[in-house]
């Protein structure tokens, strides 16, 4: 036999008994059937959404709170829908080392709420609202995904966006504050606000809408457009770009 071929042989063999040695649980794949069933689940008792992984949320405002879940018939159990703290955590009930979950179609969550105040998207998600009025909204995007937000209404809203999200908000806030680290891009220019702050760090890009004052941070090739006549502030550190689109 060729000595190469036992060398990797022996190789392969080895490996295989110091993973098996060292407790490395094998992963168990579950490809998505192709069949799309719903199913309706009793949520309650929170005002924060927490998405972990891939999938598409629609959220209504409405007095009844309900959930409604379209995927795949041998995945849909497996995704869980949990309130924890006030935060409704939805995603894979099991870990990636114990089973994959591989869907052929996309798992939809339907979300009506009576109040919301923060949601958290991990992963590769798209987010959409048709209309949400509240007092405090925090958003922060970890991944890759499409947010829109059709009409807000809201004091104060704190954005925080890392990775190459591409976000939509439309209404009307008294301020806000804007994080955005990597590629990612902020459309704004028709939410209306008094104040608005915002960091840039990488290469992301943003158009905004402000009255009164505007706090600009751009650290490397970011750029930034806005529309208003504010007070504005700027620290740009790179070749950052800053245009003033004039009046709405």
């Amino acid at each position: 036999m060729n000595w190469k071929k036992v060398r990797t042989i022996s190789i392969i063999i080895m490996s295989s008994i110091l993973l098996s040695a060292c407790g490395i649980p094998y992963i168990n794949v579950t490809r998505g059937s192709g069949v799309v069933i719903t199913q309706t689940r009793d949520v309650s008792g929170f005002d924060s959404v927490q998405v972990d992984g891939a999938g598409q949320i629609i959220i209504f405002q409405g007095e009844e709170e309900s959930l409604e879940i379209q995927a795949e018939d041998n995945i849909i159990d497996r995704l869980t829908s949990e309130v924890q703290r006030n935060t409704l955590v939805l995603g894979y009930r099991d870990s990636f080392w114990r089973n994959s979950i591989i869907p052929t179609k996309k798992i939809v969550y339907t979300l009506t709420i009576d109040d919301l105040s923060e949601i958290t998207i991990n992963g590769a998600a798209d987010l959409e609202i048709d209309s949400l009025e509240t007092g405090i909204l925090a958003l922060t995007i970890n991944g890759a995904g499409q947010v829109t937000i059709d009409q807000l209404f809201a004091e104060s809203l704190n954005v925080k966006i890392a990775g190459t999200t591409d976000m939509t908000i439309a209404g009307q806030v008294s301020q806000q504050l804007v994080s955005i680290e990597g590629a990612g891009n902020y459309k704004a220019g028709d939410l209306q606000t008094s104040t608005t702050s915002i960091e840039i760090d990488g290469l992301g890009s943003a158009t905004v809408w402000a009255s009164e004052s505007l706090d600009i941070s751009i650290n490397s090739g970011g750029n930034l457009r806005y529309y208003g006549s504010p007070n504005v502030t700027q620290d740009i550190n790179g070749f950052g770009d800053i245009d003033n689109l004039g009046e709405k």
